[in-house]
Order: structure tokens, then sequence, then C-alpha cells
């Protein structure tokens, strides 16, 4: 489930903007997420690259933009 998420990298606050471009591996050392990859990954040696393409993806603007559907009712 996606609680909150932007479609344009523009979208974010200057803060989350800023939190991505200082992020490290050493952040997701022991986290919740590190246990949930070692839960299920074939090949939990693949840690870092994993984290070194987020990182990575994060620091790369994109737009997904918001394609209107027919019928629908636009929520913004």
């Amino acid at each position: 489930m996606i609680i909150y998420s932007t479609y344009k990298s523009t979208g974010w606050r200057p803060e989350i903007a800023n939190a991505f471009k200082s992020m490290k591996l050493e952040l997701f050392a022991n986290s919740p997420m590190k246990a949930a990859y070692d839960a299920i990954p074939p090949d939990k040696t693949k840690w870092i690259k994993f984290l070194e393409q987020i990182i990575a993806y994060a620091g790369e603007p994109f737009d997904m933009g918001m394609p209107i559907l027919p019928n629908s009712t636009r929520l913004y």
C-alpha cells in the first residue's frame, strides 16, 4: 500500500530532496528494510547493489505525469 507519493520529483518538499542527496548506505544497516530484504531475496549478497540502485534512482529527476482517464474525476 502506498499512502503518499509524488508523481514528479519537483513535488518533493525541499527537506526531502535534500535528504535524498545525503543518503548513505550506512543509513540502512540493521533497519526494518534490511530485515525485510533478508527475508525474501534469492541472493542476500545483492543488498549493497540494491541500495546503490535505490539511492541513484532517488537522485534522478522524474515526472510520471498524470494521465486523464475517461469518465474520471480529478482529485486536485
